[in-house]
């Protein structure tokens, strides 16, 4: 007897989501401490072996981060956030050739939040500000295709629901 497609499909279901034999631990590689970030809400990015990520609060003005973790160093802050800027980033960070680009949340010219840029050489970088009109408060991260940075914002745009 040849089982039903809703059989099958819960079948492999189940084997996706069972547990792994194996018995699985986390380990705490480093800690924020405030001064090197506060609150980081998003993912890493890999460049070149060193993982670089931004808290949404600390560094020197309490407005986040952008950082670096290595297993040698820890987490180390590279530039802070200073509501001028930007301020609370909670994205990921795209890296286009060596330099990492994301998202404040607020802060900027207009409060409503900024595109930055960062690398080693400039620090951060602001590259645009939200003004309700063209968007506000983004919280994804930027998506790099072909060389022309794409995102969205939580609200703002023409119907106040995003851009």
């Amino acid at each position: 007897m040849r089982p039903t497609l809703p059989a099958l499909a819960a079948c492999c279901l189940a084997l996706a989501l069972a547990p792994d034999a194996r018995a699985q631990s986390l380990q705490t590689l480093a800690s924020f401490n405030g001064t090197n970030g506060a609150n980081p809400e998003a993912g890493l990015t890999d460049v070149n072996g060193t993982l670089y990520g931004a808290a949404s609060a600390g560094g020197v003005n309490g407005d986040g981060t952008v950082f670096s973790y290595s297993a040698v160093s820890g987490i180390t802050a590279l530039a802070s956030f200073n509501n001028t800027n930007g301020a609370s980033p909670e994205s990921g960070l795209t890296d286009v050739n060596n330099t990492l680009y994301g998202t404040t949340h607020g802060g900027g010219a207009n409060g409503a939040g900024t595109i930055f840029s960062y690398s080693a050489a400039n620090g951060i970088s602001t590259l645009a500000s939200f003004n309700h009109t063209n968007g506000a408060n983004p919280i994804a991260g930027l998506t790099d295709v072909s060389g022309t940075l794409y995102g969205t914002t939580f609200f703002g745009g023409t119907n106040g629901q995003g851009t």
